[in-house]
Parts: C-alpha cells; structure tokens; sequence
C-alpha cells in the first residue's frame, strides 16, 4: 500500500481555539487531590497544573527547561566567589545563588509532585533566601544581620516542621502560602521606594527584578491554582510561559545586582557599617506587614471574588480517578478467628501492603454480626499497583501456606471498585428499560434486524423506504403522515444502536435495542430498550417526555407486539 505523506495543516486562529478556549470560566475549580509518586516516593498532593490537557507536554517540558535555567544561573554565581572571603565578605552573592538553586528545584518539585509538602519545603527555603535579602539591605551592621539571620532560620524551620506535621495539606499550603507571599509583596514596595522615592539607584536592578517576580511569577502560581481543569491559553499556556521566562530572568538580573551589592561592601571598613547610610532600607517591618496585608487578597479575596464553578460545568475538570478500591472477604471456620489474624500478623500482610508501591490505605476488619467473616479493604493509586501486589505477598499467604488454608472456611472472594464519573460530567443523559416479552429471542431479533422490510417494533410506524445511495439510512413513514429518518449506526448478535436525525419524540434521540434470555416465568426474551439524548436545551424536560412516553405506551406495545408474533 501506499504511504499518504504526513499532513500539517496550515495555522488558523480557529484551530487553535478548537484546542482550547481563550479564556477560563471565571470561577474556582474545586481541587483535585491525589497521590503523587517519584522514584518510589510517594505523597499526597494536589494538582498543581493540566497535565492531561492539550498543553500537558509542553508544561512538563517548561518545568524541565526552568529548572534546568535556574540551575545553570546558581551555577553561574560561582566565578564571582573567593574562597577565604567567608560569607559576610560575599554574603548577597551566595544568597542570590542559594536562591536561584532552591528555586530550581521548586520548579522541579511542582512538575512532579504538583501542590504537595515537598514543594512547600522547596518554597520555605526559597523564602529563607528573601529574608537573607531584606536583612542584608535592612541591616547597616554586620553583628545585626548575623542576629536577625539566626531568628529568620529559626522561623522558616518553624514553617518547613508545621508544613510536615500539620494533618492537612491544605493547612500546610496556606501557611507557607501567606508567610511567602508577604514577602513577595514586601520586597517590591522596599526597593521601588528606594529607587523611586530615596532617588538610590543602587535599587533599581532589585526593584526591576521582584516586581517581576511579583506580577509574572508569584501570582500567576497563584492564581493558576484556580483554574486548574479549566484549560485555556489565558489561565493555562498563559500563566505557565508567564512563570517560565519570569523565573529565570528575575535570578538572572538578581545575579548582576548581588555582585554589584559585595562590591558596594568591599568599600566600606571591615569593623564598620556593611552598608552606607543611604542605602540601608528603615523601618522595614511596615513593608511586611503592608506586604502581609496585599498577600490576603490573592489568597483569600480573589478566590473569594469568583466564587466556586458548579459541578460538571467543566469538562476537562472531570478526569477520571485511577484509584483502584478492593475488598477481600475471608471466612475462617468457628473459632478459628484469633488463629487466622496471628497468621495473617505471623507475614506481616499488612504492613507489607501499606508500604507496597501505589498503596494508600490496606486494613483488615472483622464483621462486627458475624466474627467467623473478615474483610481486607485496600485503596491502591491504580489497578496497576493492585496487579503487581496481588502477584507476590498474597500469592504467597492464601495459595502457598497450608496453615491458612486449613483455617479458611472456603476460599477468599476478591472484588475490586473503580470510581465513576459524576453523571454531570457526561455531555448526554442516559435512561431505558427492559420488557420481558412472550416471543423467543430469535423472533425479536429477527424482527428488529430487518432493517429493509420491517418497522413493525416501532409504534405507529406503517412503512420502510431505505437511502439507496446509504443502506443505513431509512425513511420511516408513521400513521399520522410524518416522516421519521432513522441512521443503523451498528448491530450484532444482541444488541443494536440506531439515532433519530428528524422526526423524533426529542431532538438528538439515540436508541439501543438488545435481547437476552428471559428467566420470568412464561415468558421467552427480555429485551432491553435504552435510549441516549445530548444535554442540551430543556434536556430534564427531554428526559421526562421519554420516560412517559415509554411507560405509558412503548412497554404496553413492545409486549403486544411480540405476543402477537410468538402466535403467528
């Protein structure tokens, strides 16, 4: 066969827009919490960015390529350092590199473990850089700075320990949140006031680089977090790329003021103050508390601002959860109870399950009416996991051991749940209902595939004209003198799916007809009569008029029909 060459289709506005709206829905989308895994590390988490989405490749590869930026400017300071200087004698210099590294593995962290403690930690040090920074500028005397560095590495070890041991995520996230963000509004007001207002040149470059910071990297994180399953090219591709070239530049411009800044020092005498007078920043503690006050908007008036986005209202926001939920049922014979558990206890089942990759939960209970029954419950990140546990340890106590067989009642019952999805995730509703009815099995389908010939299962129908340029189309002609046109969209044994495209009861109409054995008494086949319309219009209403329709009438019709072809 010949190979059709690849085809590029050319650049339209519109095809982009097909991929993704311009523009999110202006409401918080609830937060997607699940487990986040690397490298055998696991930890919960709380998606960060639309991995899945149509921008999904290039956001991973934009975490990797802005750590990889950060990375080499960190690396990049180490020219400007003197080994024998010490810290002092270069301190902003070996801040300003701390803080690009430490911000390359934040970007790092966010593209694999999403919103999670990790990335907290990675933020908390990142903001023990920018404490570094106001003391240093703050600060005229050395012994100063070195006091006030201590008390803020004692406070962000105080904010790395809640964020691990605090019970909820969530609670971690706003701590850190805010402690980082008042800084992040602080910094900003600090060196624009000196270089604006002070006229301190030596200000500009800092001014320039955390306003950036600001706008371009800080509150697009943020404000990223809201929209997160609503993908498009504002709150998606352009908050990403924002944060991206944000983030290195600022370090970038950070780089050239902090060796300039180690310069400004080597001026002054060792014994006296680091800073001249004009330029130490005063009174800096106002700047944090404006800085704490202007961070509750984003984090706490902007969301509050838009408001929660209904439930479904948002496709992409209903991705499916891989969690795989399974159960065990045991029955050991009377008695044997306490004999089964020290068993189970004697392989350490489950801890070994816990600690098992892709495991978030694994227990064993005991029914509370009948002690003879226990049940393992498991929660695993995906039937993947499960798979792969079930293989080793398990195999191992319920097939190999002869001791728990002897104390078993039977074998082990294993069942496995998967979530699904909210019914107001689905672009279409879904209904129908089964009719056991007289006539075999055979006699319906045979009725029902005569696609040609045949409409009698159809009330009202009286005749069958079929598109002679599509075999699959076919006109209809009901009683009342209308015209219904009716699409076979595909058939087999038991079972066939045919659409309404005019005509019908409601607009949209999909039906599906299968058979199968009946077991009611006297009678022969259940047939199945389901039914398929988009959410679109008065669609609740749509659903309504079928389901009466069917009940009133349909039922009442496919059993005297299928009566009457059983006699003849």
């Amino acid at each position: 066969a010949k190979t059709q060459p690849a085809y590029f289709p050319p650049f339209q506005m519109g095809n982009l827009l097909s991929q993704a709206p311009l523009l999110p829905e202006f409401c918080r989308v609830p937060i997607q919490a699940k487990l986040c895994s690397f490298a055998g590390f696991s930890t919960h988490c709380v998606v960060a960015y639309d991995a899945e989405g149509p921008f999904g490749d290039g956001i991973q590869l934009g975490h990797f390529l802005t750590f990889l930026f950060l990375l080499a400017i960190g690396i990049a300071h180490f020219p400007y350092l003197t080994y024998g200087k010490g810290f002092w004698g270069q301190s902003m210099t070996i801040t300003t590199a701390f803080y690009a590294i430490v911000t390359a593995f934040f970007a790092a962290f966010r593209g694999i473990f999403n919103i999670s403690r990790p990335l907290l930690i990675g933020a908390a040090l990142h903001n023990l850089a920018e404490w570094s920074m106001i003391i240093q500028v703050s600060q005229a005397m050395e012994s100063s700075q070195r006091r006030y560095l201590l008390m803020a590495f004692m406070f962000i070890l105080f904010i790395i320990h809640s964020v691990a041991l605090l019970p909820t995520l969530s609670a971690g996230v706003l701590l850190e949140q805010w402690s980082g963000i008042t800084l992040d509004f602080a910094m900003p007001l600090m060196f624009n006031y000196m270089w604006l207002w002070e006229r301190q040149d030596f200000y500009y470059l800092p001014a320039v680089a955390h306003t950036i910071h600001l706008l371009f990297t800080i509150l697009p994180l943020v404000f990223a977090n809201f929209f997160v399953g609503e993908t498009s090219w504002v709150s998606t591709f352009g908050l990403e790329l924002a944060i991206y070239i944000s983030a290195p530049l600022t370090h970038l411009l950070y780089l050239i003021w902090a060796v300039e800044f180690d310069k400004a020092k080597e001026k002054n005498k060792a014994d006296g103050p680091v800073l001249k007078p004009h330029h130490v920043v005063q009174s800096p503690q106002w700047y944090l508390v404006a800085g704490a006050a202007l961070g509750l908007v984003p984090l706490i008036g902007v969301p509050h601002f838009l408001g929660d986005c209904p439930r479904g209202s948002n496709p992409n926001a209903c991705v499916p959860n891989p969690e795989f939920y399974g159960t065990t049922k045991v029955r050991v014979f009377p008695g044997f109870g306490e004999a089964f558990e020290d068993r189970i206890a004697h392989f350490d089942l489950i801890n070994k399950g816990r600690a098992a990759p892709g495991n978030i939960a694994y227990e064993l209970t005991r029914n509370l009416m009948d002690p003879n029954e226990y049940r393992f419950f498991e929660r695993w990140e995906s039937r993947e996991s499960v798979l792969q546990w079930i293989s080793g340890t398990p195999q191992e106590v319920f097939h190999k051991d002869p001791a728990i067989k002897s104390l078993m009642n039977g074998t082990h019952e294993a069942s496995g749940y998967q979530y699904i999805l909210d019914s107001e995730c689905r672009n279409t509703v879904q209904g129908g209902f089964n009719v056991d009815v007289e006539a075999t099995c055979e006699q319906v389908w045979n009725v029902v595939t005569d696609y040609n010939n045949d409409c009698t299962w159809i009330q009202g129908c009286v005749g069958v004209s079929v598109d002679p340029s599509n075999k699959n189309l076919r006109n209809l002609t009901m009683e009342n003198g209308n015209i219904i046109v009716q699409e076979l969209l595909s058939y087999n044994d038991n079972r066939l799916v045919y659409e309404y495209l005019s005509g019908s009861l409601v607009p949209g109409f999909k039906g599906t007809v299968t058979i199968a054995e009946s077991i009611a008494p006297g009678k022969g086949c259940l047939v199945g009569l389901l039914f398929e319309i988009p959410k679109s219009g008065d669609w609740k209403e749509n659903v309504e008029t079928v389901y009466g329709y069917q009940q009133s009438v349909t039922i009442k019709y496919i059993e005297g029909i299928f009566q009457k072809k059983q006699a003849a």
